[in-house]
């Protein structure tokens, strides 16, 4: 992997997709808590206004942190093949389809909150048919509110 100017090269990197205030009060405080086992790259939102004031509260553990918003910025995280795994902290109603379109870029996914059973249904069907031969993606994890942020599917070898 690249290096980030921090002898930090051999680090997995992740982007987390959302930017509102859970992403700003929960995950990167519990990203800091954990920035020598893992290099937050880049932080998305709808909005550029977003993105760099989330960005801005990571600075102090990830300087070189990217800001990405719209439809242009995840497509920027799809392609970038040193992000290996990213936490999507959005609206329960869209967090499902951008899973699948994270899964079908070769990330690991962290979803923060839990899909409906009509959503986990979808994604299941989904995730089965496009995954089935590929050995290397661990689908799917989740964030438990009372637990620490430990990223464990990052930490697998791919």
């Amino acid at each position: 992997m690249a290096g980030d100017g921090n002898g930090r090269a051999e680090l997995p990197r992740i982007a987390v997709i959302g930017a509102g205030i859970f992403a700003r009060t929960q995950y990167i405080p519990r990203l800091r808590e954990i920035a020598h086992l893992v290099v937050l790259k880049s932080i998305w939102s709808r909005t550029q206004e977003s993105a760099k004031a989330a960005a801005e509260l990571a600075r102090d553990f990830a300087p070189d942190i990217e800001c990405k918003w719209g439809d242009a910025g995840l497509e920027e995280i799809m392609g970038d093949s040193s992000i290996m795994g990213v936490a999507i902290v959005l609206a329960g109603q869209v967090q499902v389809e951008l899973s699948l379109k994270m899964l079908k870029a070769g990330k690991h996914v962290i979803q923060e909150k839990p899909a409906s059973q009509q959503q986990k249904q979808k994604l299941h069907c989904q995730s089965t048919t496009h995954f089935k031969t590929c050995s290397r993606i661990n689908p799917f994890g989740q964030s438990e509110r009372t637990t620490d942020l430990s990223l464990p599917l990052l930490s697998q070898a791919s």
